[in-house]
């Protein structure tokens, strides 16, 4: 199984979890939303992650480039 069918199913988990979340607290559209923004996060943080860029400390940055 390739990574990116791997990362889909985790989001498509996430999202789904969030809905069944909703469903619990009888509000399927909030729970979409949360499951929506979760698999966002878990989607950048994966990218950050496997790009080995986490941190914010970048030593050729001078800060005067536009």
């Amino acid at each position: 199984m390739s990574a990116r069918t791997v990362n889909v199913l985790i989001a498509a988990a996430i999202v789904s979890g969030g809905i069944l979340f909703g469903a619990v607290i009888q509000n399927l559209l909030l729970g979409l939303v949360l499951g929506g923004l979760l698999a966002t996060g878990y989607g950048f943080a994966r990218a950050s992650w496997r790009r080995r860029d986490a941190g914010i400390f970048d030593e050729d940055d001078t800060g005067a480039q536009l």
